[in-house]
């Protein structure tokens, strides 16, 4: 498992070239950003994997994408990375601090 901060400057690399060669992820979420990303994920979750049609749908987009500019586009685009290449996307929250944890159908067991 390749464990990633968000404050890592080349995060987006890393957590692709972990993803390329089909590692787990978990990427720590400071506690100031936790909030943020949580909700921002919440609308991911709910647009991408809910199956909402019409406005709904309109709506929850622009909530993830409130959210998702609000924290980091680089963070995003390692997790939409993640999601299309079928690894699943879950995350926990200890001690105000957000881990996300990006698991790939192919990768070791996390241990």
């Amino acid at each position: 498992m390749k464990n990633l901060s968000y404050s890592d400057v080349d995060l987006f690399e890393l957590a692709n070239s972990a993803i390329d060669k089909n590692e787990n992820v978990k990427i720590a979420i400071p506690s100031h950003l936790s909030k943020t990303v949580a909700l921002a994920l919440k609308m991911h979750n709910q647009y991408f994997n809910g199956g909402s049609n019409g406005e709904k749908s309109r709506l929850i987009w622009l909530k993830f994408a409130f959210y998702a500019l609000r924290s980091s586009p680089k963070l995003w685009g390692a997790i939409n990375k993640a999601d299309l290449n079928g690894y699943t996307v879950t995350s926990d929250l200890i001690n105000d601090q957000l881990f996300i944890l990006l698991k790939g159908p192919h990768a070791d067991p996390i241990g």
